[in-house]
């Protein structure tokens, strides 16, 4: 019986690595470079080169009023995630970042969008 939930929980791994991305919350838990974070239809991830060091946070985005920091944002990134990440709304600079799944508009997984 476990060895079967098992099996059916590593089966399941590859699709919830296509479809879960993290929601900006304070920003200290999402790595910038290799996180899905970013809302788009064909990649999650940002494209640009890792010029801020690979495991960047996206706190380091924020500014600290808690909105995006626009300028460092055009100066580090590729204008294909510029344009993505400024979609993102961030909301309470004190929330956690959370985990979302990226094909359902509430964020709650569903087998139709899997």
């Amino acid at each position: 019986m476990a060895v079967d939930i098992w099996n059916s929980l590593w089966s399941g791994k590859g699709l919830l690595e296509k479809g879960l991305r993290r929601r900006v919350g304070n920003g200290t838990s999402i790595r910038i470079y290799k996180d899905n974070w970013v809302p788009r239809p064909e990649n999650l991830k940002v494209v640009s080169d890792p010029v801020l060091g690979n495991n960047a946070m996206t706190d380091t985005l924020l500014l600290p009023s808690g909105g995006w920091d626009l300028q460092k944002i055009q100066n580090n990134f590729t204008l294909h995630d510029v344009e993505a990440i400024m979609k993102i709304p961030i909301g309470n600079k004190n929330a956690k970042d959370d985990f979302i799944w990226h094909f359902e508009g509430n964020g709650v997984y569903s087998v139709k969008s899997g």
